[in-house]
């Protein structure tokens, strides 16, 4: 059945309109450390939605939904750029990062609201390890050294902002990382519904425990959920 959930799917994205980016990653997860499918129809699947993603990118790097072919929109009026190939243009920092992590992770095995302080940490924290993920892929499978190196800079930059800025003293828990901040000392603190935070806090844990305003959401809310795989 969860093969059949998972071509079905990628039927859906190859053929079917009005696509958001970050769709597929949270729909298709492969194995850590899985290479290999048992089948290999879901592979070539995978690797057809990887390539449509790439694809939607290079027409328009900065939207978030695109149609299956030049249908135009419902927002063709939005004063922006808009491509009678797009569905939507509302950029995020975690569309384009996901992009990155399902090619990512095929390689080897949040919030659509307005922001109140402009820089996001659990966006800037997923765009930190995806850098990374790129820059890793730009240098070993494609020796592209000078373009890995540009994201490993870029990355090396946004880490030290978020460890400049996004970081505060809860009254309780001590060092956390902030939801939002302004770079001005003022911040807010909530919990973040996507996963954008939990890769970069597992890279920079291995020595010293610092928490997300999520995981200590998840201690002291007696309504939260944890679902066990």
């Amino acid at each position: 059945m969860k093969k059949i959930n998972i071509l079905i799917f990628c039927l859906f994205f190859l053929l079917g309109a009005q696509f958001l980016v970050a769709q597929p990653f949270q729909t298709v997860r492969i194995p850590a450390g899985k290479r290999h499918f048992s089948s290999p129809a879901i592979e070539a699947k995978i690797a057809g939605v990887i390539n449509r993603q790439t694809k939607c990118v290079l027409i328009d790097p900065y939207a978030n939904a695109f149609n299956r072919n030049k249908e135009g929109s419902y927002w063709s009026s939005d004063i922006t750029d808009m491509k009678p190939e797009l569905h939507e243009r509302k950029w995020e920092v975690d569309g384009l990062c996901y992009v990155i992590r399902l090619a990512y992770e095929y390689m080897f095995r949040p919030s659509d609201d307005a922001t109140t302080y402009p820089f996001l940490i659990p966006s800037n924290c997923f765009a930190v390890v995806s850098l990374r993920q790129l820059a890793e892929m730009e240098r070993t499978v494609f020796k592209n050294t000078d373009f890995a190196s540009e994201c490993e800079q870029l990355a090396t930059e946004v880490d030290a902002a978020i460890r400049k800025y996004g970081i505060v003293n809860h009254p309780k828990y001590g060092k956390i990382y902030a939801y939002e901040v302004d770079g001005f000392g003022n911040y807010l603190m909530m919990d973040d519904a996507n996963y954008n935070e939990r890769a970069y806090l597992e890279q920079q844990n291995r020595n010293c425990r610092m928490y997300s305003y999520a995981e200590i959401d998840s201690w002291r809310n007696r309504f939260y959920a944890r679902i066990v795989p």
